[in-house]
C-alpha cells in the first residue's frame, strides 16, 4: 500500500515537472534553431520556472526508484504513464487552455480503463 502511495506521489510530482516546464516555456516564448537560439537557451536557463521543474522531475525520478524497488516494472510503468497522460491533460485543459474533442476524451476514458485493470 506504501508503494502504491508513492507511486501516486511520484505522478503527481512528474506532472507537476511537465506543468512547470510549459509554463517556463511559455514565458521564454518560442525556441528555434537561428541566431537567437543561444540568447533562447540563456533566458531558458535563467527561468525560475524550468528550474522548479527540474526540481518536481528530481523528486519524481527519486520516488520512482523507491517504488521499483518493490513493484514490479511491468505494472508500475504503464500505471504512472497512463495516470500522467489523464492528469497533464486535465492540468493542460486547466490551466493551459487546450483543446478538448471527442478523441481525446475517448482516448482518456480507454487509458482509464486501463488504469483500472493494472492497479489490481
Amino acid at each position: 500500500m506504501v508503494y502504491k502511495i508513492l507511486l501516486l506521489v511520484n505522478i503527481i510530482f512528474s506532472v507537476a515537472g511537465q506543468f512547470f516546464v510549459k509554463f517556463g516555456m511559455q514565458k521564454v516564448g518560442l525556441v528555434q534553431l537561428n541566431v537567437n537560439f543561444v540568447e533562447k537557451l540563456k533566458r531558458m536557463a535563467l527561468t525560475p520556472y524550468l528550474w522548479l521543474a527540474i526540481v518536481f522531475y528530481g523528486v519524481s525520478f527519486t520516488l520512482y526508484a523507491i517504488v521499483l524497488s518493490k513493484v514490479e516494472l511491468s505494472r508500475a510503468y504503464p500505471v504512472a504513464i497512463l495516470a500522467a497522460v489523464v492528469l497533464v491533460f486535465v492540468t493542460s485543459v486547466i490551466f493551459f487552455n487546450e483543446s478538448v474533442n471527442i478523441f481525446k476524451i475517448i482516448g482518456l476514458v480507454l487509458c482509464i480503463v486501463g488504469l483500472v485493470f493494472l492497479f489490481r
